[in-house]
């Protein structure tokens, strides 16, 4: 639904000076968040899931930014928010999902490049390369399949076991409660999860963590296992929260406590907040809402930039038009039960 809006809005938009459009809502806080980058060819674990920018892509979205916004590391976001005062100027805050490798190899060193902090938001689980993320299993067996010559006898039994002979369809809505189902179609197509782990290293090592942090880039957890909170019980998103915090807090010490949530905050009630607050688990936490405020204290809405394949430019307009004209409706404060 957002994504033809946002689209069929651009034109207009993009007619509108940004710089406007930023003080007709007085939104002067962005926060776009992107999970990696592809380089000379497509990541088979990502690229049956969303589009990725293309490392020049990406350099021309940093560029676009820099004009019109100046960048703030997480230590200077949160002493804002502490203050209670309003931004200056106009700012971004940059930050990953996932802990993908890309991050070392292509991301951290253009922003030490252009001047850019960023935080790294980590799955605990993943770490390491210790095990893989469900919709990234997913993905590759989709591109498995696709490249595959598959027995008439294995699509068969692929077709019993899915229930359709639409295979990617079907493997695309396997969720988090059922993911042991990849794993099962792995066994039958003979694709080892565990190899690629070992040769490809999708996800960042410990020790380039901490040359990451080093260098000035922040991380946060991002759960265990990456479900989507709107699906499980509340104890156990407390769980994973408090579990992910305490495995980054033991092995990297982050001065300051962050959580992302993975998929998105959608569904999580106010309890919840109030229990990590009261547990004093988190100091900050983020959603994915796009450009939108949040009745919690100290959590923000970060904006999904790859769930929108259009340049950066047109894309913030629309997402800020899309602000404006939500503020006639009363619809741009996410409210918790």
């Amino acid at each position: 639904m957002k994504k033809r809006l946002l689209k069929s809005l651009q034109p207009l938009a993009s007619s509108i000076p940004l710089r406007w459009l930023v003080s007709i809502t007085g939104q002067r806080l962005f926060l776009p968040f992107y999970h990696s980058v592809q380089k000379d060819k497509a990541l088979p674990h990502i690229q049956h899931l969303y589009k990725l920018r293309t490392l020049e892509e990406f350099e021309k979205d940093l560029d676009f930014l820099l004009s019109y916004y100046k960048p703030i590391d997480l230590a200077g976001l949160f002493d804002h928010l502490k203050s209670g005062k309003s931004l200056e100027e106009n700012t971004f805050f940059l930050s990953f999902d996932d802990g993908l490798r890309e991050i070392n190899d292509w991301i951290a060193p253009l922003l030490l490049k252009k001047g850019i902090p960023a935080t790294f938001f980590l799955n605990a689980d993943f770490i390491d390369n210790k095990d893989l993320f469900f919709r990234y299993k997913a993905s590759l067996l989709i591109d498995h399949l696709e490249q595959q010559n598959i027995s008439a006898v294995k699509k068969k039994i692929l077709e019993e076991n899915l229930n359709t002979p639409d295979f990617k369809s079907a493997i695309l809505k396997i969720n988090f409660q059922n993911k042991e189902v990849l794993d099962e179609i792995a066994t039958l197509l003979k694709f080892d999860f565990d190899a690629f782990l070992k040769t490809e290293k999708p996800y960042l090592e410990s020790n380039q963590i901490k040359v990451l942090m080093e260098q000035g880039f922040t991380i946060g957890s991002h759960s265990l296992d990456h479900p989507l909170y709107k699906d499980i019980e509340e104890a156990e998103q407390i769980r994973q929260t408090k579990a992910s915090q305490e495995f980054i807090n033991k092995k990297f010490n982050p001065e300051i406590k962050t959580f992302a949530f993975p998929f998105t905050d959608d569904g999580v009630k106010a309890s919840f907040f109030k229990t990590i607050q009261n547990e004093t688990i988190i100091d900050l936490s983020f959603g994915t809402a796009g450009l939108k405020n949040d009745a919690v204290p100290f959590h923000l809405q970060r904006f999904p930039v790859e769930e929108f394949p259009i340049q950066m430019h047109e894309l913030v307009s629309a997402e800020y038009f899309y602000y404006f004209g939500k503020s006639f409706f009363g619809k741009n404060k996410i409210v918790r039960e």
